[in-house]
C-alpha cells in the first residue's frame, strides 16, 4: 500500500511538470520591417540588419489582414495586396511593426519613433542633417534680356558734304576708342573753311599793330569765328593747330570717335559720297547694360526700387553678378499679363551681350527661423512632418509648421529647436507615405 501511495505521487509530479512545460511560452523573435521573418534567437534581420524583437503574446492570435492603401481588401493569411503589391498587415493593429508608440506625447510630436541600425542607414543611402538657426530668403526668379544702354548709344553724323577717300573703321562690331580716326573725306566746304581760317588769323595778326582797338577786336571776333567753324564741323582741335601753325591747307581731314564703343551700325563705305546730316556710324558703350526682365502679374506687389537682384548665366556656372532694381515700367503687358522691370549693370569685361538671356532672382522677403534641408520635409497631404533623430540611430515622427522655402532649404516655424538632427535623404525608407498617415490617424484615436 505505502509503494502504491510513493508511486501515485511521483506520477502526480511529473504530471504536474509536464503541465507547467506545456503551459510555458516559448519566446519568437522577428523584425519589425519584416514581419515574416522570425527567429528564436535574438540578433539582426538578415534582410535590413535592423535588430530583432519579441512578437507580443496579443501578435500571435488568429487576425484578419488587410491592405494598408486598400482597406477593402481582406485575407487571414499574410500576402500581398492583389491591388499594389503592399505587404498585408494586421487589421485590428495595422500598423504596429517598426513603429513603436511612446509612453508620453510632447508637443508637435507624433509619439512615434523609429529604431535603424547603422547598417540600415549605410544600406539605404539615409542622410541626417543638423537644424540651425538663420535667415532664409524668398525669391522671385525670371528671366532677363541683355539690352544696350540707350543712353549709351551715340551717332556720328556727317556735318559736311564729301567724298570718302580712307575708311579706319571697316565693320559692325568692331571695336574703337574715344579719338580714335573713323574716316579721312576731301570736302570742298571744309577746303574753303580752311582758307577762310588762314585768312582771318593773317588779318588779326596784322591788326595787332593797328592803333585802333575797334580794328583789332572785329579781327579777333573774325579769327576765333573762323576757328569755332572748323570745330564745329568735326575737324580735330590738333588738325586746327597744326593748320595755324604751318598755314598749309590739308585736301583731305581725318575724323576721329568722339566717344569709345562697339560699331553697331556704319552706313558709310570707301569712296562713297556723302552729304551733310547723314548716320555715318552707330557706336554703342557696352561697358555698362540694361538688364529688362518680366515678373507675373502676381508678382508685381513684392517687386520695388532699389530691389537687389542677383545675375545668373544658364551656360556659366560660375557666373554671377549682383544689382539692383532701377526702374518698373508703369503698366502691365495686356498679352502676358506680365510687369516689366530693369536692371542697370557694369558691364566692364564685356561678358554681357546684347541679346542674351540671364536668370534673374529678385528678393522678395526674409524670414528668420530653424533652417533645414528641404529634403527633410515630407508632405502627408494633411500635415507637414520630419524625422528628428531622439537617440543614435532612432528616428521620432515629428508634425512641423514651415515657412519660406528657398535654394534647397525650409524654414521652420515650429516643431524641430536649433541643434536637432534630422533624416535629410532617404526618409522614404523610414516609412512610406500611407503608413504615416494611418500611423498618424492611430496616434488621432
Amino acid at each position: 500500500m505505502k509503494k502504491l501511495f510513493i508511486l501515485f505521487l511521483i506520477s502526480l509530479i511529473l504530471i504536474t511538470f509536464s503541465c507547467k512545460n506545456e503551459n510555458k511560452e516559448k519566446i519568437i523573435y522577428h523584425c519589425p520591417m519584416h514581419p515574416s521573418y522570425t527567429s528564436d534567437r535574438e540578433g539582426d534581420c538578415p534582410i535590413c540588419g535592423m535588430k530583432l524583437v519579441p512578437i507580443k503574446k496579443e501578435e500571435k492570435k488568429e487576425v484578419v489582414y488587410t491592405c494598408p492603401m486598400h482597406p477593402e481588401v481582406l485575407s487571414n493569411e499574410k500576402g500581398k495586396c492583389p491591388k499594389c503589391g503592399m505587404d498585408l498587415v494586421p487589421k485590428e493593429d495595422e500598423h504596429k511593426g517598426h513603429i513603436m508608440p511612446k509612453d508620453e506625447h510632447k508637443e508637435h510630436k507624433t509619439s512615434m519613433e523609429i529604431k535603424t541600425s547603422e547598417n540600415l542607414l549605410k544600406v539605404s543611402g539615409i542622410e541626417k542633417a543638423k537644424a540651425y538657426k538663420g535667415v532664409l530668403s524668398s525669391k522671385i526668379k525670371a528671366v532677363g534680356i541683355v539690352l544696350p544702354d540707350e543712353r549709351r548709344i551715340k551717332s556720328f553724323y556727317a556735318k559736311v558734304s564729301g567724298w570718302v577717300e580712307e575708311l579706319f573703321v571697316n565693320f559692325e562690331g568692331q571695336y574703337v576708342q574715344k579719338n580714335m580716326p573713323l574716316l579721312s573725306i576731301y570736302s570742298q566746304e571744309l577746303y574753303n573753311a580752311q582758307v577762310e581760317f588762314l585768312a582771318a588769323k593773317k588779318g588779326y595778326d596784322e591788326s595787332k599793330k593797328s592803333n585802333f582797338e575797334e580794328v583789332k577786336r572785329a579781327s579777333e571776333i573774325l579769327y576765333d569765328s573762323a576757328k569755332k567753324k572748323l570745330l564745329l564741323f568735326d575737324v580735330p582741335e590738333e588738325f586746327v593747330e597744326k593748320l595755324e601753325k604751318n598755314g598749309f591747307v590739308q585736301k583731305n581731314i581725318t575724323l576721329k570717335s568722339p566717344f569709345s564703343g562697339f560699331v553697331l551700325g556704319k552706313d558709310v563705305f570707301q569712296g562713297k559720297k556723302i552729304e551733310s546730316g547723314m548716320e555715318l556710324f552707330k557706336i554703342v558703350d557696352l561697358s555698362k547694360i540694361w538688364i529688362e526682365a518680366e515678373v507675373y502679374e502676381s508678382e508685381a506687389p513684392f517687386i520695388f526700387l532699389g530691389q537687389s537682384t542677383e545675375i545668373f548665366l544658364p551656360f556659366d556656372l560660375n557666373f554671377k553678378r549682383e544689382a539692383k532694381v532701377n526702374y518698373i515700367y508703369p503698366y502691365i503687358n495686356e498679352e502676358t499679363r506680365t510687369l516689366k522691370l530693369r536692371i542697370d549693370l557694369e558691364n566692364s569685361d564685356f561678358k554681357l551681350k546684347p541679346s542674351m538671356y540671364v536668370d534673374v532672382y529678385l528678393n522678395a522677403k526674409e524670414e528668420e527661423g530653424i533652417i533645414v534641408p528641404e529634403t527633410a520635409i515630407v508632405d502627408t497631404g494633411l500635415r507637414k512632418i520630419a524625422f528628428v533623430e531622439v537617440s543614435e540611430n532612432n528616428f521620432e515622427i515629428r508634425e512641423v509648421e514651415v515657412g519660406l522655402a528657398s535654394n534647397g532649404k525650409t524654414l521652420i516655424r515650429k516643431g524641430i529647436s536649433e541643434g536637432e538632427i534630422v533624416a535629410s535623404k532617404g526618409t522614404f525608407l523610414l516609412d512610406s507615405e500611407s503608413k504615416l498617415g494611418a500611423a498618424f490617424q492611430e496616434h488621432k484615436h
